[in-house]
């Protein structure tokens, strides 16, 4: 009987993670579900820049989620966790997805009513990414720089 119950427990528990392309593709899999929050829960604490990129698309995802159900004030938590995590960030994809955090920050909070925490969630994709080459990163910077006009002169 100990030794079945030791089989078990081997079983359950394994001693080494599985490769990273076999949890990529569990990332990947939970991502084309829409299941953001299994993903983060598996994949949340991830060091690999794959599965950090993984991580960063599903925080961007539920956030927007998230607004589209009318939850803003969580969308906005959402999209400070995504800055919080990856905000330092050098890989050009996560750059990405907290330029884009912040915009749809931005968005939500102009929404909202809130044109000052606009206009400064504004300022900041502006300050972080205004001299970036990178098309994506251009993109956002231009849709910032016009939102944040539209609040300065309306």
């Amino acid at each position: 009987m100990d030794k079945l119950i030791w089989e078990l427990k081997k079983q359950a528990l394994p001693t080494e993670p599985p490769p990273l392309p076999t949890r990529l593709s569990s990332a990947q899999a939970l991502q084309n579900k829409g299941d953001e929050l299994r993903e983060l829960a598996r994949f949340g604490t991830a060091a690999e820049p794959a599965l950090r990129e993984q991580v960063a698309v599903a925080l961007r995802n539920k956030g927007f989620r998230l607004g589209t159900l009318g939850r803003n004030e969580e969308e906005i938590a959402v999209y400070d966790d995504l800055l919080a995590r990856f905000g330092t960030a050098t890989e050009p994809a996560l750059r990405e997805k907290v330029a884009m955090a912040l915009r749809y920050k931005g968005v939500t909070l102009g929404e909202l009513g809130r044109s000052e925490e606009a206009i400064a969630v504004y300022d900041d994709l502006l300050a972080r990414f205004g001299t970036a080459t990178e098309p994506a990163l251009r993109e956002q910077v231009a849709a910032a720089k016009s939102a944040r006009n539209r609040f300065r002169y309306s």
